[in-house]
């Protein structure tokens, strides 16, 4: 590569101007790409004081400045997530519509898709399904905004979770379909069915359970549907 060839031109050189020149040029080329201890001992070989000295400072300042950018996009990144937890525990505490301007003042993103879920299901606990409702459609639309796929997907699960837990069936199907991930998906599904097992739509549970194929994982759904028949005395359904 570049790199390569510049240093074996380095060794081909007699002049010892241009053999300073192409030094410095090398130690500053390792200080921009974060090789700071690389740069300065190159640095230190070259013969001419005054380029070597301004070679070290060239290379202090450019790694120096690298460090100050690395710590700035930690700090951002640790305060997006402390205020992720603030606003959760906004939800958690106050009730549906007070929480709702702490979320909205969040920057879209995966962190306010699952602000809005959480948000969406506190005002379900809270008898507030209309509004509930509302929360819900906006999340699948932030949701389908989302441009990391992995994120998309783990958005989509989650949605899966609480539409079948709060007992919206169909919004749930409609929610896994858009999982891409057949895994994923099948687990979102299994999930759809056991809340339909546990609501007593069995029916809803079979035709679900009827999409896995031949998934493992269909036949835990059967045997909790078994187990639910038994229960009520449906021996010979089970």
């Amino acid at each position: 590569d570049q790199e390569e060839r510049a240093l074996q031109l380095l060794e081909r050189l007699s002049d010892p101007f241009a053999r300073t020149a192409l030094r410095a040029a090398i130690a500053r080329h390792y200080a921009s790409t974060g090789r700071r201890a690389d740069a300065l001992q190159l640095a230190r070989t070259i013969s001419d004081f005054g380029v070597r000295e301004r070679t070290i400072k060239t290379i202090m300042k450019t790694t120096a400045e690298m460090d100050e950018s690395e710590a700035s996009t930690e700090t951002s990144l640790l305060t997006e997530r402390a205020r992720f937890v603030r606003v959760k525990s906004v939800i958690n505490t106050q009730g549906c519509h007070s929480a709702q301007q702490a979320v909205n003042a969040e920057r879209a993103g995966f962190d306010r898709v699952t602000l809005l879920i959480l948000l969406a299901r506190k005002c379900e606990d809270d008898g507030q399904r209309e509004q509930a409702t509302l929360l819900f459609v906006r999340a699948q639309q932030e949701v389908a905004m989302l441009r990391d796929p992995a994120d998309q997907a783990r958005a989509l699960v989650s949605l899966v979770r609480q539409f079948a837990t709060t007992g919206r069936s169909d919004e749930a199907l409609a929610a896994a379909k858009q999982i891409e991930s057949r895994d994923l998906r099948v687990d979102a599904l299994v999930r759809i069915a056991q809340s339909e097992v546990e609501s007593g739509n069995i029916d809803r549970a079979l035709a679900i359970v009827q999409t896995l194929g031949d998934h493992e994982r269909a036949g835990r759904v059967l045997a909790l549907i078994a187990r639910k028949f038994f229960a009520v005395g449906q021996i010979d359904q089970a």
